[in-house]
């Protein structure tokens, strides 16, 4: 079985994921081979990347060496939001200008692969990077419709050729600056 990025405009992402109910091989064996593809040296300094990412839309994630099952974010600061820019390989590789805002302070609750549960404080880039790849998992993307548009990955809104009057996003990946 061969992994890779499921890219936007692909629905999968647009979809929250549902719960891991039980751990049996062949999740462990796709898990195994999901570590190994997040290790490759292409990614360079991958912080995280979430199942949906891969076509498996499930709540699992990987962040900062660590395997995250059914994870519910428990609090979150009242604090200001930090504003970040962020990048996402289901988005553009070796683009890392998406704006967004995340909570400086989170406390995450999650499984293991064993079902061991654990909870604990996240702050600065640790946090963000963990809320980034939450919203993966509830079918949400760094940044708005709006601001892909805005940044040129979504182009215009286009009438499918079905008679049915439906609607879908045209694509295609800006140019880069500089």
């Amino acid at each position: 079985m061969s992994m890779k990025i499921v890219k936007y405009p692909a629905k999968s992402l647009l979809k929250p994921s549902l719960a891991v109910s039980s751990v049996d091989m062949e999740l462990l064996e796709w898990t195994k081979k999901f570590v190994e593809f997040t290790q490759q040296p292409l990614w360079g300094n991958l912080l995280g990347m979430a199942a949906p990412q891969v076509g498996r839309n499930i709540r699992l994630f990987i962040a900062m060496g660590r395997i995250y099952v059914n994870p519910v974010l428990k609090w979150y600061s009242k604090a200001p939001m930090d504003f970040c820019l962020e990048g996402c390989y289901s988005l553009e590789e070796k683009k890392y200008d998406y704006p967004t805002r995340r909570y400086v302070s989170i406390i995450l609750q999650w499984e293991d692969l064993t079902g061991a549960k654990f909870e604990e404080r996240f702050n600065g880039k640790k946090a963000q990077v963990i809320q980034h790849e939450l919203d993966h998992l509830d079918g949400k993307l760094c940044v708005s419709l709006a601001e892909l548009e805005k940044s040129g990955i979504i182009t215009k809104e286009t009438k499918t050729n079905d008679r049915t009057g439906n609607k879908r996003l045209a694509s295609k990946v800006a140019p880069r600056k500089g």
